[in-house]
C-alpha cells in the first residue's frame, strides 16, 4: 500500500540561520587565516635552516668551500645561512589572499639550493682570468712506471749535429723532489661549467606533519570564531 505524500517538516531556527550566514561571510574572505597559515609555515621553514635540515640533515659543506672561506679569513658559517637576514634565510616570505597563501624566496639561486644541480647542468660560460701569481709549495712527485716514446730528431752537440732515431724506453717508477716556486699565470679566457661542481639538494621549503595539524586547527578555530560572531 503506497504511503501518502507528506509535506516536509521545516524547522526554522533564527540563531542557526544567523550562524550559517556569518560562516558564509567568513568563508568568502579567508585572507586573515591564510596569513596565519603563512606565519606557521614561515616559522617552520626558518627552523629547517636553524637545524640545517630536518628530519634529514642537509649535506655538509664541501672541503673546497671550507678552504675557500678560510682563505678569505672567514669561518665556514652555517649551511645556506652564512649571510643571515641578507641572504637566502632572510628572503623567505609569504603572500596571502582571500583563498590561498604562497611562500618562497625571490633569490634566483633558491631552486638550485633546494633541488641541487649536477656540474654543468646549466651549460658553460666564458670567463676572463686576470694575470696572477701562483705559489707552488715544495712537494714530492710520484712518477709511475711508463714507456717513453722518442721521435726521430736531430740533437745539437758541441761536436755538431747528431741524428737520433725513433725509439722507446721503459722508465721505472720513481719519485722526484719538486722545489717551491712561483709561477706567473698570464691573462686568458676559458670555458667554465655552470655550476662548476655538483651541488647537493638541501630541501628547505618543507612543510612537516605537525605543521599540517596546526594549519588544520587554525582553520577550524577561524571558522568557529566566525560562526560565533567573534
Amino acid at each position: 500500500m503506497a504511503q501518502p505524500e507528506r509535506d516536509p517538516v521545516i524547522i526554522v531556527d533564527p540563531g542557526i540561520q544567523e550562524q550559517l550566514r556569518r560562516l558564509g561571510r567568513r568563508m568568502s574572505d579567508m585572507e586573515p587565516v591564510m596569513a596565519e597559515i603563512g606565519e606557521i609555515v614561515l616559522e617552520s621553514i626558518q627552523e629547517n635552516f636553524q637545524q640545517e635540515g630536518r628530519p634529514v640533515k642537509w649535506h655538509g659543506l664541501a672541503d673546497s668551500t671550507k678552504a675557500q672561506r678560510r682563505a678569505q679569513g672567514r669561518s665556514a658559517g652555517r649551511i645556506l645561512n652564512r649571510s643571515g637576514a641578507s641572504g637566502l634565510f632572510g628572503s623567505i616570505n609569504y603572500r596571502a589572499d582571500s583563498d590561498s597563501v604562497a611562500i618562497g624566496t625571490n633569490r634566483i639561486y633558491g631552486p638550485t639550493m633546494h633541488y641541487g644541480a649536477r656540474k654543468g647542468e646549466f651549460g658553460t660560460v666564458t670567463v676572463r682570468i686576470r694575470e696572477h701569481i701562483m705559489n707552488v709549495r715544495a712537494h714530492t712527485q710520484n712518477v709511475g712506471a711508463h714507456t717513453q716514446n722518442v721521435k726521430a730528431h736531430t740533437r745539437q752537440t758541441r761536436y755538431g749535429p747528431v741524428s737520433v732515431k725513433a725509439h722507446s724506453r721503459d722508465m721505472p717508477a720513481h719519485t722526484r723532489e719538486m722545489p717551491a716556486r712561483t709561477i706567473t699565470i698570464p691573462a686568458h679566457t676559458r670555458r667554465q661549467a655552470i655550476p662548476w661542481g655538483n651541488i647537493p639538494a638541501r630541501p628547505f621549503l618543507l612543510v612537516h606533519d605537525e605543521d599540517w595539524v596546526e594549519i588544520g586547527e587554525t582553520i577550524d578555530e577561524y571558522l568557529m570564531r566566525g560562526a560565533n560572531g567573534q
